[in-house]
């Protein structure tokens, strides 16, 4: 694998799967939800939609043509730290399809005719969101969890600044954060690397930035917050903050994420689901920014079942910090998360939205080769010591989302 800094000021990694058939390239930009304030939320995710919405010399239609024609698998996200726009294509094509892309990145219009009609798209997939139980109660977790921080708003941003987004704004917002200095290429797979590397910089010139990011980490103690909604099934969310990306014990915490909730033979999971019965779906996960990190757990449950959930959540919290786990768990969890690991970064298109990513947020790129080895260094005593992360139920923030109101409060 190399990363180099090209003479532009763009970051370009070059990561040749030996086994592949296809080629992965994503074009990462340092523009994400925290970039945002209470004048332009969801604007990142607004310029996502409108990149390929035309430009001088190619409009919609031909550049979704062309896409086609080269049998290209395209496709963008945006999240709280970035924007990415990737594709999976045949190494012969790989050079043609990074060229739409430069020419979106470079000269996209912004049409404001084309912006009216998309921010009505926009309008009904928040709309779609808002209907959906799990991500609405993972929503108002968020606002909850993150009340006051950079991290605070949906990446979708809210109905009335979606509908007050203007061209102007957007092509300020991208003279800001639309610079080569935000921006890392990364391709993945079997691609001849001299060439597309030699395609990406003399092709992609980008504004120069010397803006550094600013994060608001200033988080609240814990909140908590019912929510009622004619809904089916109570949907419950429950999160601390622990560490970064980039933090030595992260693969420790994994592991006992993965102890907690992970699996069918997990202790949630057996507990709540299997020997109580009250939920179908329970578990516990990380996730981990640059500079933040949290653990989670969620559970979805008959409304009736809901103190009893959380008495159960808390029940196993309470137990992993009197009496600990076992070897064997151990051993167990920890096979898990490096097959899960392993099998995830089998696939190009995973290595490469982890290496553009790591490199674009925490400036360096982990060898995705290496990290089951460094999954293999954690010790039980690693795992031990990530106990008292996540057993002060005093840290824990809590949404539900039910039929009725839940004194949450009184419960942890």
């Amino acid at each position: 694998m190399i990363v180099e800094k090209l003479n532009t000021g763009i970051t370009f990694i070059a990561d040749k799967v030996p086994s592949a058939k296809s080629a992965c390239i994503g074009f990462f930009v340092k523009a994400g939800s925290v970039d945002e304030d209470s004048s332009n939320y969801g604007i990142s995710h607004i310029i996502e939609h409108m990149m390929f919405k035309g430009t001088p010399t190619r409009n919609y239609h031909q550049i979704s043509e062309e896409f086609d024609v080269l049998g290209a698998e395209v496709n963008a996200f945006t999240s709280e730290e970035y924007t990415c726009y990737h594709a999976k294509v045949l190494p012969e094509n790989l050079v043609r399809v990074a060229d739409i892309y430069i020419d979106a990145l470079m000269n996209s219009c912004i049409d404001k005719d084309e912006l009216s009609r998309e921010l009505k798209v926009i309008l009904e997939e928040y709309k779609m969101y808002e209907d959906m139980p799990r991500y609405k109660t993972f929503s108002l977790f968020n606002n909850v969890y993150n009340k006051g921080t950079s991290f605070e708003v949906d990446v979708i941003g809210t109905e009335e600044t979606i509908a007050n987004t203007t061209r102007e704004k957007i092509l300020d917002y991208m003279s800001k954060h639309y610079c080569a200095e935000n921006v890392v290429v990364c391709v993945s797979g079997k691609f001849d690397e001299d060439e597309i590397k030699s395609h990406i910089e003399n092709s992609l010139i980008l504004p120069h930035t010397n803006k550094v990011r600013n994060l608001n980490l200033n988080f609240n103690s814990a909140g908590y917050l019912s929510a009622v909604k004619d809904i089916e099934q109570s949907h419950v969310m429950m999160g601390c903050h622990i560490f970064g990306e980039d933090d030595a014990h992260k693969y420790a915490m994994m592991i006992l994420s993965g102890l907690m909730g992970g699996t069918m033979s997990s202790r949630l999971f057996k507990n709540i689901r299997e020997e109580k019965g009250l939920a179908y779906s329970v578990h516990s996960m990380t996730d981990f920014a640059a500079d933040t990190g949290t653990f989670y757990i969620s559970a979805a449950v008959s409304h009736e079942n809901v103190e009893l959930t959380i008495e159960s959540i808390k029940e196993e919290l309470i137990k992993l910090k009197e009496f600990s786990f076992d070897e064997s768990e151990f051993v167990k969890a920890k096979n898990i998360v490096k097959s899960n690991v392993i099998f995830k970064y089998e696939d190009a298109s995973d290595r490469m939205v982890k290496l553009g990513s790591r490199q674009l947020l925490n400036n360096n790129c982990i060898n995705v080769d290496e990290i089951g080895n460094f999954i293999d260094t954690v010790t039980y005593r690693d795992v031990l010591n990530m106990v008292d992360f996540i057993t002060d139920i005093s840290n824990y923030s809590c949404v539900v989302l039910s039929n009725r109101e839940i004194d949450i409060k009184s419960i942890l």
